[in-house]
């Protein structure tokens, strides 16, 4: 049994007395508290259980006098329908009663509708009053006692809601609950039905030449009624008489009693007894139902309508009697509990204070014999040896006093000898410290250093090494727990386990070892250190000492050497597999000469395949040759600029002269390139409306030198202003150049003319420029091979005037990808005139004739319930029924359709559709603009977009994480534009050059530092990620195909890292982005459908499968 209070008596002796009587307390009063707590919170739910009853009977009660009132005029109204005009003066009496019933009801709705959940019920109920009282009068006799039967039910209806809502279906004692039942549930069916048996009778009495059936079903009905009213009737007095047996005091029989048994007196003396006599004359039957005889009909209307109305008047009046007394029983419950409240709560607040006041007495006689032992100890330890302590107590502490006598007297004896041995241990004592100041000396001077550590891990030593190692000094180190102060948290949990290994063993697998491992300094940095680890007893002491010493740079001498070696291995396997893939080349190049002599028979499917390869693989081949053009005129150009400071004017000249052949050769690429990206289907068009004036007047500036070199003038006319032009004015711009820079080729001291004009034929509007010159002109022969590629008019043109052929062929394309074309008149030796006829509206003729009618045709019918709703923008009204076509029939949706991006977007805001199909290639916004729109709007971001492209847009890379692009080779000034742009706010701004050529990288860097930029290199994505995290660079200028980590690959990982997302990136790229670079890239297109890559049934179905997977997405 003692053993069950050992953990009590542990915990007291390590407490204060303060500190004993606290927790003593606290452990009574805190369990006291919490159920005196549940106790009143308990009462308090009951106490607003039962106001919600009282709160439910004051809403019943303007309630029962509506539905009273509603009864009576109920039966009016039907005598009225039936052709009793003389009642009209009681029915709107009867309405005017029962609107103030209304305003009694809407007080009280105010003051407890909300807390009764009965006022949207109670709207509803005084709309169903006012559409009634406009059309009473109005409604035949059946149509009006349907409405007013409605309004009866929809009051009940309310009463029930009141009864369920305030509690008063939950009451918790028998008798309020039983009387609750037979008034709120029992007693307003029996008035319904009191009243509809009166409207029966009453109609039976008016009109007695009824048929035999009439009477039959009238009898049957009557006979069902008077059935149910002696239910409810019966229900509701044995309701009472159970209230009246659970009520033990008995104040229930005494006040209900006589108005129950009035109640039943009237109903079945005069009421009952008159519906059974007027049953019996009404019917043959009567000698079944009353065992009597059939007879006429004598009771007269006014007689059964006099019962009756009792009959309701005794049934109001016990109900009123009833909720009165109700109120009552509630309002005495809440009594009952307040006062048990009260009274708990005054009863234990005087226990609580009688019980504190003699634990306070208890508390204070304890104190004050401690505190008379405590300064006779204290008496004792300051050398004064007191005689005896006389005490008042007669418990346990008394004998303690005379325990303490004892040992005083012994004291006295003891105190002596204790003297003599004081004065040995301080000889002892200086000895002792003079070698422990040699030890301390001999540790602070040492190379390594040198940390003590207690078996709980805690640091007790460390020298100044330490503190230079480490960077914590002494003060703040000791006292700290060794592993979070320098052990790494990979190596945390070994330490624990080794220190309680040796703890229990003796032994440690690291224990007087020379060891590598790394350590952490005071910034958090590791390092790597050699360890070594003593364990030390000193009696029953044990310490560990730790001799650690810094080993990084001797680890990085070592790393290098490793890393030289490496490199080393990695050189030698390129040069090997670079041998294996030469050898490699060479068979895979004898097995395709062989393969091209076997295949000589297909001549003409081969020719036409390799002309397509030709043109896809010049189009790809923009990286390779325009990457050594960057470094030839990059280079020229800055070496021009160091000659010309120099005044070296001969170096100067030909520098020029290599620039100028590298623009050539430049122009020539860029022709080849553009006609391959043509046939290939790789050429895009952006449309834009811009003034043709102002883009003649630059097309005239550029081309003047040209114009004077030949000696030719030129000359612009306008037939009318041309105004504006919705046309790709890069590609305008550049066609104009194309046939005025052959003008003043072919022409010499001659006039040069660009006419520019509209036209309009068949409802469009056409914008044509003329250029016409004075030149050698081109024979009939010449027309025909005019527009083919690398074609002239002959081999002599070619030879004297130079150029490719192909200006005139691309120009051409160029024009009929926007919808117009070039056409040619000339006459040898007079001179040539060239036309380009292009749309205003900047779309082909049978477009623009339809793309106003369809505007205003879009389809947006409401879907069906719970279809999904695909949004089609596209100009084409024939791919939107079809796709609408397919769509309903294959996948089952609902299509809505969209002639233009303005309409499309209006549409996505209106509908929310679930998946939006895209055209790129409209007329006004285009969808890539639309796009743009759809991603920058919060509420349609979420929408996934399918796009059906016949292009590959190189420039939608800006959506894919890139600020700004630029093509090889670098102009210099659109660069230097560039980096003005994103220089930062406080020079020297880093930039970061990411190029895996090295001389391109130092073109690179020559043109940024002459803008006085900081460069950093990275050869590849890799090396780049390393660079941004040592020195986060304000702008990077970054080529897209490179070794290891291409420059997709680096965008990726860039915009993961949230610190890096906001830098700036300008791509610097000879490469033409295909569609898989747009689907890395681009962060916003779900998807991308090229139309030319598909038939129309594999379309529909591709489709179909990127609609239904866009669905599952939002699904």
């Amino acid at each position: 049994m003692k053993n069950l209070f050992n953990p009590a008596i542990w915990l007291m002796n390590r407490l204060t007395y303060r500190r004993k009587f606290g927790l003593i307390s606290l452990l009574f009063i805190a369990p006291l508290a919490l159920v005196l707590t549940f106790y009143i919170s308990s009462v308090n739910d009951r106490i607003e259980f039962a106001q919600k009853e009282i709160d439910g009977d004051a809403c019943l009660r303007p309630l029962r006098q509506l539905f009273e009132h509603t009864l009576n005029h109920s039966i009016l109204v039907h005598d009225y329908v039936s052709g009793n005009t003389s009642f009209k003066d009681q029915i709107l009496a009867g309405q005017a009663q029962i609107d103030r019933d209304f305003e009694r009801l809407g007080k009280v709705n105010r003051d407890l509708g909300a807390t009764l959940n009965a006022s949207e019920r109670f709207s509803a109920l005084q709309t169903s009053w006012r559409n009634l009282k406009a059309e009473t009068l109005g409604f035949e006799a059946k149509v009006s006692d349907d409405h007013v039967k409605n309004f009866i039910a929809d009051i009940r209806a309310l009463i029930a809601l009141v009864g369920d809502s305030s509690n008063l279906i939950l009451d918790p004692d028998l008798d309020s609950y039983y009387l609750m039942d037979a008034v709120l549930l029992k007693l307003p069916e029996y008035q319904f039905l009191v009243a509809q048996t009166t409207l029966l009778g009453e109609h039976a009495l008016r009109h007695q030449s009824l048929s035999a059936e009439e009477r039959s079903r009238l009898v049957a009905r009557l006979v069902e009624l008077g059935g149910l009213v002696q239910t409810y009737l019966k229900g509701t007095e044995n309701g009472l008489e159970l209230a009246f047996r659970n009520n033990s005091p008995g104040t229930l029989r005494a006040i209900l009693e006589k108005p129950r048994r009035e109640f039943i007196t009237v109903t079945g003396a005069r009421f009952d007894t008159l519906h059974r006599e007027f049953i019996g004359q009404l019917s043959d039957t009567y000698r079944i139902y009353l065992g009597g005889t059939a007879q006429s009909i004598t009771i007269q209307p006014q007689t059964y309508r006099a019962a009756a109305a009792a009959a309701l008047a005794g049934s109001f009046e016990l109900w009123d009697r009833s909720i009165d007394e109700l109120d009552a029983l509630l309002r005495a419950r809440i009594d009952r509990f307040t006062r048990t409240k009260y009274l708990v709560e005054i009863a234990t607040a005087l226990g609580l204070l009688l019980a504190a006041y003699l634990w306070t007495g208890f508390y204070m006689a304890v104190l004050r014999t401690v505190s008379s032992l405590d300064e006779a100890s204290q008496r004792m330890v300051s050398g004064h040896v007191p005689g005896t302590i006389t005490l008042e107590n007669r418990d346990e502490l008394g004998r303690v006093a005379l325990s303490f006598n004892n040992l005083a007297a012994q004291l006295r004896v003891e105190w002596a000898q204790a003297r003599e041995e004081s004065a040995r241990a301080r000889a002892a004592e200086g000895a002792l410290r003079e070698s422990e100041e040699r030890t301390r000396l001999i540790l602070e001077n040492a190379l390594d250093g040198v940390i003590t550590m207690d078996t709980s891990g805690r640091i007790t030593g460390w020298n100044a090494q330490a503190e230079i190692i480490f960077g914590w000094p002494r003060q703040e180190a000791c006292g700290r727990a060794l592993a979070e102060t320098i052990v790494p948290l990979q190596h945390r949990q070994a330490h624990e386990q080794g220190i309680k290994h040796f703890l229990a063993t003796g032994t440690g697998p690291v224990l007087n070892k020379r060891i590598e491992i790394t350590a952490l300094n005071r910034d958090g940095r590791e390092f790597p250190v050699e360890l070594t680890i003593l364990p030390l007893r000193l009696g029953d002491t044990v310490l560990f000492s730790a001799f650690i010493r810094d080993i990084t740079d001797r680890k990085r001498a070592q790393e290098a050497l490793q890393k030289a070696h490496d490199d080393l291995e990695i050189r030698v396997e390129k040069r090997t597999a670079q041998l294996v893939q030469a050898n490699e080349s060479l068979q895979c190049e004898i097995t395709e000469r062989k393969r091209a002599e076997e295949e000589l028979g297909s001549a003409k499917t081969a020719a036409e395949e390799a002309n397509r390869a030709k043109s896809a693989f010049l189009a790809n081949m923009s990286h390779e040759l325009r990457t050594p053009l960057n470094a030839i005129i990059g280079y020229s150009e800055m070496l021009a600029e160091e000659a010309e400071d120099a005044g070296r004017e001969n170096d100067l000249a030909d520098l020029r002269k290599v620039r100028s052949a590298g623009k050539h050769l430049l122009a020539l690429i860029n022709d080849v390139l553009d006609l391959s990206k043509i046939e290939a289907g790789k050429m895009e068009v952006h449309l834009e409306t811009f003034d043709v004036p102002a883009m003649l007047q630059e097309v005239v500036s550029t081309i003047a030198p040209l114009v004077e070199k030949n000696g030719n003038r030129i000359e612009v006319r306008f037939a009318e202003g041309p105004g504006a032009l919705r046309a790709d004015l890069t590609k305008v711009r550049q066609a104009l150049f194309n046939l005025l820079s052959n003008a003043c080729k072919f022409t010499s001291s001659g006039v040069i003319t660009l006419a520019v004009g509209r036209e309009r034929v068949d409802g469009v509007e056409w914008l044509n420029f003329g250029v016409n010159d004075t030149g050698i002109g081109i024979s009939p022969e010449q027309m025909q091979k005019l527009f083919q590629a690398f074609s002239q008019a002959d081999a002599s043109t070619s030879k004297k005037y130079g150029g490719t052929g192909l200006g005139l062929i691309i120009s051409r394309r160029f024009c009929q990808m926007m919808g117009g074309d070039i056409t040619v008149e000339s006459t040898p030796g007079q001179g040539s005139t060239f036309t380009i006829r292009l749309p205003i509206d900047g779309v082909a003729p049978k477009t623009t004739v339809t793309l106003d009618a369809e505007r205003s045709r879009v389809a947006a019918l409401t879907p069906p319930k719970g279809v999904p709703t695909v949004l089609v923008i596209d100009d084409d009204p024939a791919a939107r029924e079809l796709m609408q076509r397919f769509l309903a029939r294959e996948q089952g949706l609902h299509m809505a359709g969209a002639a233009s991006g303005e309409e499309g977007l209006r549409l996505a805001k209106e509908l929310r559709p679930a998946v939006i199909l895209l055209d790129v290639l409209m007329p006004g916004m285009d969808g890539w603009a639309v796009l743009t729109a759809l991603k920058a709007d919060p509420e349609l971001a979420p929408i996934p977009v399918i796009m059906a492209t016949i292009v590959d847009d190189r420039n939608m890379g800006f959506a894919l994480g890139a600020t700004d692009f630029l093509t090889k080779p670098i102009d210099r000034e659109y660069l230097a534009q560039l980096l003005q742009k994103y220089r930062c706010a406080h020079p020297p701004c880093p930039v970061l050059v990411v190029e895996d050529q090295a001389d391109l990288r130092a073109l690179m860097r020559r043109m940024l530092e002459q803008e006085g930029w900081v460069v950093a290199e990275a050869e590849n994505g890799r090396v780049a990620l390393d660079r941004v995290a040592e020195n986060r660079p304000e702008l990077i200028v970054l080529d897209l195909m490179m070794p290891e980590m291409d420059g997709f690959s680096f965008l990726e990982v860039l915009r993961q890292h949230d610190g890096w997302r906001a830098i700036p990136i300008v791509v610097v790229t000879a490469k033409d982005l295909t569609a898989e670079d747009h689907q890395r890239l681009n962060g916003y297109v779900q998807y991308i459908v090229h139309k030319g890559a598909h038939g129309r049934e594999e379309l529909l179905a591709e489709l179909g499968d990127r609609i239904a997977a866009c669905l599952g997405q939002v699904a």
